[in-house]
C-alpha cells in the first residue's frame, strides 16, 4: 500500500512538473510574441498638400506701333471732300509745305521735334489756301503723356474721347480760319490742320485716320 502511494505521488508530481514547464513554455511564447510584434496605431489620415497657387500670367505689352499706313489708306481723298463739303476742287497734294511751326505752344513743336518718326499728307484745291494736312507723329511714351496732360490742363482746346481715342481741337486764330485738331493713342500723334474743314470734321478725321492706323 505505501509503495502504491509513493508511486502516485510520484506521479502526481511529475505531472505537475511537466504542467509548470507547458505554462513557462507558452508564457515565454506568448511574450516573445508581444514583444516582437508591431503594436498597431491609429495613424492620422494622410494629408494632400494643397497646390500652390497658381501665378497670374501677365498681360503682355502691346509692341509700340513703328509705321503707318500710306496717306490714302488713313483718309481717302472722297472723306477729305466730304469734309469739305463736297468740293470736288480738293484732290491729293503731290507734296506738302506743313511745319511744326503752325503747332501752337513750345510743349506741342518739341514733341513733334523728338518724334520717331513723322510722315506728312495733304489735300487742297490748287493754287489757293484751302488746305488738309494730317501730320502722323509717333511718341516715345512719357513725350505722350506731357503732351496729354498739358492738352487736358488748357482751356483753348475741346476735349472728347472716343472709342477710347482722346480728340483734342480749337480754332487757331492765323488770319486764315485754320482750325486744329488732335488725335492721341498709344503713342501715336495723329494732327488734321486745315481751312477746309471745321473744329467737328477735324476731329472726326483725326478720328478716323487713328482708327486705321490702330489696326493696321
Amino acid at each position: 500500500m505505501e509503495s502504491h502511494r509513493r508511486l502516485r505521488d510520484l506521479g502526481l508530481l511529475s505531472l505537475a512538473v511537466l504542467l509548470g514547464a507547458t505554462g513557462c513554455t507558452a508564457q515565454a511564447a506568448g511574450e516573445e510574441e508581444a514583444l516582437t510584434s508591431t503594436p498597431s496605431s491609429t495613424q492620422p489620415p494622410r494629408q494632400t498638400a494643397a497646390p500652390a497657387p497658381s501665378t497670374p500670367t501677365p498681360t503682355p505689352t502691346p509692341l509700340p506701333i513703328d509705321s503707318v499706313p500710306p496717306c490714302d489708306e488713313m483718309l481717302t481723298t472722297e472723306q477729305v471732300r466730304a469734309a469739305a463739303d463736297d468740293d470736288a476742287r480738293v484732290n491729293a497734294l503731290a507734296s506738302t509745305a506743313w511745319s511744326a511751326e503752325a503747332l501752337p505752344g513750345p510743349l506741342a513743336r518739341d514733341a513733334h521735334e523728338g518724334a520717331r518718326t513723322t510722315t506728312s499728307c495733304g489735300w487742297g484745291i490748287p493754287q489757293s489756301d484751302g488746305t488738309v494736312h494730317l501730320e502722323v507723329a509717333l511718341l516715345e511714351p512719357q513725350v505722350e503723356r506731357d503732351l496729354r496732360t498739358a492738352l487736358e490742363a488748357s482751356s483753348e482746346y475741346s476735349h472728347d474721347t472716343s472709342a477710347g481715342i482722346e480728340l483734342f481741337h480749337r480754332e487757331v486764330t492765323d488770319g486764315i480760319g485754320s482750325v486744329l485738331a488732335y488725335a492721341l493713342s498709344d503713342g501715336v500723334w495723329v494732327i488734321i490742320d486745315g481751312t477746309l474743314v471745321d473744329e467737328t470734321t477735324a476731329a472726326d478725321l483725326a478720328r478716323d485716320a487713328m482708327g486705321r492706323i490702330l489696326a493696321r
